[in-house]
């Protein structure tokens, strides 16, 4: 989620050359956290879109570095217990 964070900030330094939630970096956060995701299996996939989704919103007072790796690790917890065949590990 980390390295999906960065490419949301680069592709938004890149696109409006400041620092600004859009959709667009949100995209390309998708494509890379979903892919990476993909190692995990479907419940990876699956939390990699969601914490892209999840990091184009505020939640004040919580800090989207804090909700974003939440929101994902409690999807992976769930597939893990309630849906193990989602998990390719």
């Amino acid at each position: 989620m980390s390295v999906g964070d960065a490419v949301t900030g680069i592709v938004r330094t890149l696109i409006y050359g400041r620092r600004t939630k859009s959709w667009l970096g949100n995209i390309f956060m998708a494509v890379f956290s979903m892919s990476m995701g993909a190692a995990l299996g479907f419940a990876g996939i699956l939390a990699g879109g969601v914490a892209s989704i999840f990091e184009h919103f505020e939640f004040n007072p919580i800090d989207d570095n804090v909700v974003v790796p939440l929101v994902s690790f409690a999807i992976l917890v769930f597939a893990k217990i309630y849906a193990p065949w989602t998990l390719s590990l």
